[in-house]
């Protein structure tokens, strides 16, 4: 969709942006004289050219993404965190293995030990020590802790020489499917672990599927012709694909937050939003150049039909429904905003985290594996603290070790403490503490924060020790944490730099300033939202953290589309203002003009997202949900309502800047000179 495009305000037989008449072959008339224009013009003349060289470029990049394979390499370091600082220290002194570890649990109620059952279950293992990746199994019957007080439930430890990440499924699935041979007869088998969480995981085909054939449908009922509805889907499917080919390389990363971990996620993002404006400019010019006087027909005869049968001219319900906003602009945005604001509460009591095997589908092994740990031996088992002594005096850790287990056996909110373990280096032991409290519970935060301020501080001035409070529980609050707080300086530059970009366009003050309130508006909206149903647990969806990321990506995602809407509505109001002066019909024929297109594109994202709900992750749902409710609410109560409404408020004070700030910011022009 070109911002620049004026076709719904001339005739509906244009066949697109730029291109100046309603098919090929009629080029003897003048053309917009910008850059874009250029190539887009280009590109329509030269159609069979340009889409040869989208097919080359795609299968290039998927050609050399093949040849360099999937070897993400993904950076979930924590620079400057306590858990970060704990995870270098034992790799430091040899205490990091180089592989992870699965849980094979087991549960029987006539009891583990009962020699029947110790005989399948010690064929079995040895069995699973031959699978592919496992280094090591070391049975339940071998640890006495190893085995639930009650008998019934147990797990043996099998030690994998790769990281979970990088355990291929197949070898993951061969590993459960020799441990279920030995269920039966009152013997239920699981297998727990990230690696076994994996198996879990769908690629979400049917989600995506469902998304794309919703969008198609909306397509068809708004141009009519599913041809023209295709043309959309397939520059969609060249620009993401073209992408995904591409994020091998992902180098960039979001530099304000400082995470690594979000460097792929970040040039993605980017990546696909530069594809597609390329696909734009290029693809789309020369599908509508093989395809354009087909539309041109269909187009101009289903106007005809449309003014035979005495229907109302395009745009006459957005012309409405400005009208009755300018009538009463200050109740409509009274009601709008109160609503959107009250949405907005729950999301100050949002809680990050990290979804563990707890918040897995109820059917996938690693949540029975999950429930059943827990069972035996209390819901903090899934989530242990590992309280990491480093003796600064180079001596013996172990009394400094041990001196912190006492203490950790007394602390409210642990259940259990082990034994002090060493390590090859003398000076440096470690403490496993078990929080009474699952690892996504607010319990277990609380308990995080309690030991490195001020419990583990106390031991410390007595033993002369250091103390790291680290693990994957300890490193998930730490990651939060430093998403909370280093947010505030994300959302600063990206708001500051959408002001001056658009004070720039639109010679205008308030205009930037209406656009940044208001799109913070819907993203508090969105973020209050999945509040209340993913965290306070609404509508029966199991409550839990919201995951800690996913505020960045919806701000960043969802502010990026609030600002193309802002920009398109704005730009066709700024343009008829510009011709005559009239700042109410000005607002009326913007939104006459761009209403169904901003609806049309607002049903299609939210239909798109909305198909997330389908998967069975929670990740998934919860970004589902959130870019759903954020562009409806954008796409719908605030473009459609409550900018109408704010315009007429603000009148021709709407288009005013200081004469000094004009001078100083460059000028851009959207509209054709």
């Amino acid at each position: 969709m070109s911002l620049t495009d004026k076709s719904p305000a001339r005739s509906s037989g244009s066949p697109g942006p730029g291109s100046g008449s309603p098919g090929p072959g009629s080029g003897r008339q003048p053309g917009p004289v910008g850059g874009f224009a250029r190539i887009a013009a280009f590109s329509h003349r030269r159609r069979r050219l340009a889409l040869v060289l989208w097919l080359v470029v795609m299968a290039g990049v998927w050609a050399a993404a093949t040849t360099a394979g999937d070897d993400y390499r993904e950076d979930f370091s924590l620079p400057g965190t306590q858990s970060q600082a704990a995870a270098d220290l034992l790799a430091e002194h040899g205490a990091a293995r180089a592989g992870d570890t699965v849980q094979i649990v087991l549960q029987d109620q006539g009891g583990l030990k009962d020699p029947a059952v110790q005989d399948r279950v010690g064929r079995m293992l040895a069995e699973v020590a031959g699978q592919p990746h496992v280094e090591s199994v070391r049975s339940l019957y071998e640890d006495a802790a190893a085995i639930a007080p009650d008998g019934t439930v147990g797990y043996a430890t099998v030690t994998l020489d790769v990281p979970s990440k990088e355990m291929p499924k197949e070898d993951s699935q061969k590993i459960l499917d020799t441990a279920r041979k030995a269920a039966g007869d009152g013997l239920q088998v699981e297998l727990g672990g990230e690696a076994a969480r994996l198996l879990g995981k769908g690629a979400g085909g049917a989600a995506e599927g469902a998304g794309i054939l919703a969008a198609l449908v909306i397509l068809v009922l708004m141009f009519g012709t599913v041809i023209a509805a295709g043309l959309p889907i397939i520059t969609a499917v060249f620009a993401v694909g073209s992408t995904l080919g591409a994020i091998i390389l992902a180098l960039l990363g979001l530099v304000a937050l400082g995470l690594g971990s979000l460097q792929g996620m970040a040039l993605s993002v980017a990546l696909t939003v530069l594809v597609t404006m390329a696909a734009s400019l290029t693809l789309l010019p020369a599908l509508l150049g093989i395809f354009g006087e087909r539309f041109a027909r269909q187009f101009t005869a289903r106007d005809a039909k449309r003014r035979a049968k005495g229907k109302a001219p395009e745009g006459t319900v957005w012309r409405n429904l400005a009208a009755r906003v300018q009538r009463r602009p200050l109740a409509a945005m009274l009601v709008a905003g109160v609503a959107l604001g009250a949405l907005c509460l729950p999301a100050f009591d949002m809680r990050l985290g990290f979804a563990d095997a707890g918040s897995d589908a109820p059917k996938t092994t690693s949540r029975k594996a999950y429930d059943l740990l827990s069972d035996g031996f209390g819901p903090g088992f899934n989530g242990p603290l590992i309280v990491v002594v480093d003796d600064l005096d180079g001596g013996n850790a172990q009394q400094a070790a041990e001196s912190a287990a006492v203490v950790l056996r007394e602390t409210p909110g642990v259940r259990a403490v082990s034994p002090p373990i060493p390590t090859k280096h003398s000076g440096v032991a470690t403490v496993i503490a078990f929080p009474a409290t699952s690892p996504q519970d607010e319990g277990t935060s609380r308990l995080v924060t309690d030991l490195r301020d001020d419990v583990l501080p106390q031991v410390s001035e007595r033993s002369g020790a250091r103390y790291l409070v680290g693990g994957g529980t300890a490193a998930a609050e730490d990651y939060s944490g430093k998403v909370a707080e280093r947010m505030p300086l994300f959302m600063a530059i990206v708001v500051g730099l959408s002001l001056v970009l658009l004070m720039m366009v639109f010679r205008s003050v308030l205009i930037p300033l209406k656009a940044a309130v208001l799109n913070l508006l819907s993203i508090g909206a969105a973020l209050g939202a999945i509040t209340l149903v993913f965290q306070e647990g609404w509508f029966g969806v199991e409550p839990g953290p919201i995951e800690a990321y996913l505020p960045v990506m919806i701000f960043a995602v969802v502010f990026g589309l609030s600002m193309d809407y802002e920009i398109f509505l704005v730009s066709r109001i700024h343009e008829e203002w510009t011709k005559t002066k009239d700042h109410a019909l000005s607002v009326r024929e913007g939104l006459g003009h761009t209403g169904s297109v901003i609806s049309a594109a607002g049903a299609i994202m939210v239909a798109v997202f909305g198909a997330f709900m389908l998967s069975s992750e929670r990740l998934l749902q919860q970004t589902g949900f959130g870019m759903a409710v954020a562009i409806f609410v954008d796409a719908v109560v605030i473009r459609l309502l409550i900018v109408p409404a704010a315009m007429q408020l603000m009148g021709r004070r709407t288009w005013w800047m200081p004469a000094p700030l004009a001078r100083i910011l460059p000028k851009v022009n959207l509209e054709k000179s």
